[in-house]
């Protein structure tokens, strides 16, 4: 309990805060993007992208990008889906007060932070390219940082997201390309 107290006092409050002090018309607009990045169609999409790829240009590793993203992703996905139900925590739109944009849906864990950081996060874990881990972990983050400044999570729903999907990418990651799996593929290639 005292963590949680905390937590509220020295992460979520200020930073809902400080997102209450920046919101602007143009924020909004760049706040919207980033969240559709995160939700939707739009994980299965980059997961499909790489599995296309890496078959069309016989790119092993990029498929096996693919299959870490998907299990990694659906992993941390049901195991949110669980807390959530459990926890059932306020969103700060709520909390902020009555709001046309208010759901009703909790609050803790993010979905899209959780999407967005399984598929980084295997990235970050697996990919030799700086180039895409560095590009991977921005879009992860602004996806992140979108759902606070929407007012749909709390930074500590964001932070304990982004931790779990880290964890979920890093077992799916280090499952799927491991060297059995590799010569797995290889032989079928």
């Amino acid at each position: 309990m005292i963590l949680v107290a905390l937590t509220w006092r020295f992460a979520d409050a200020p930073v809902t805060a400080f997102a209450e002090r920046i919101e602007s018309d143009r924020l909004e607009n760049t706040v919207r993007i980033f969240n559709r990045l995160g939700g939707g169609a739009n994980p299965a999409i980059i997961v499909l992208f790489f599995l296309v790829a890496g078959v069309v240009y016989t790119h092993r590793r990029w498929i096996e990008y693919a299959v870490a993203m998907a299990l990694g992703g659906i992993a941390a996905g049901v195991v949110a889906q669980a807390i959530k139900h459990l926890v059932a925590r306020t969103r700060p739109e709520l909390w902020l007060g009555p709001s046309v944009r208010a759901h009703v849906a909790a609050s803790f864990p993010s979905g899209h932070t959780i999407a967005a950081f399984s598929l980084a996060g295997v990235l970050l874990i697996a990919s030799r390219s700086n180039a895409l881990r560095a590009v991977a972990v921005f879009l992860a983050l602004a996806v992140a940082c979108a759902r606070i400044l929407a007012f749909r999570h709390w930074a500590s729903d964001v932070v304990a997201s982004a931790l779990l999907a880290l964890f979920a990418a890093y077992l799916a990651g280090r499952t799927v390309t491991s060297t059995e799996y590799s010569r797995t593929l290889d032989e079928s290639n």
